[in-house]
């Protein structure tokens, strides 16, 4: 799984943990990030679980539970808006697409240049013809 693939499935996991949190599931509680992680992706290193978390953090997706040791972590109501309308993956596939679009954009203005260029060359040449034809007559 790729960094994005790993993020979108902990926000989902949590999103899940929101309705056990809603209906008082004692399960609730045992939903800390590590046993989510390890779970979703159990080849998962220490130090990417630590970029994981601190990247859910720093975005403002996460937070820790205000109560006891921080677990199990929370949902922001911006991480729960963020999976429900989009999520990593869906924005870096959206960045490749913008950056696809601007490629061809450009290209195709670099071939506009060269007909535009084309078109007027032609257009001297023909008006050139043309007064060449009248002054000869």
């Amino acid at each position: 799984m790729t960094h994005d693939q790993k993020l979108d499935a902990i926000l989902n996991a949590y999103l899940y943990g929101q309705l056990l949190k809603l209906s008082n599931d004692p399960t609730y509680h045992k939903l800390t990030f590590a046993l989510v992680v390890s779970r979703l992706a159990p080849d998962t290193e220490s130090w990417e679980l630590d970029f994981l978390r601190n990247r859910l953090l720093e975005d403002g997706y996460l937070k820790f539970s205000e109560f006891g040791d921080g677990e199990p972590m929370e949902l922001t109501p911006k991480g729960i808006a963020f999976r429900q309308t989009s999520g990593y993956e869906k924005q870096r596939l959206a960045g490749e697409l913008d950056n696809e679009i601007k490629i061809r954009t450009l290209k195709s203005l670099r071939q506009s240049t060269v007909a535009l260029w084309i078109s007027i060359l032609s257009m001297i040449g023909t008006v050139a013809t043309t007064v060449f034809s009248l002054l000869r007559h």
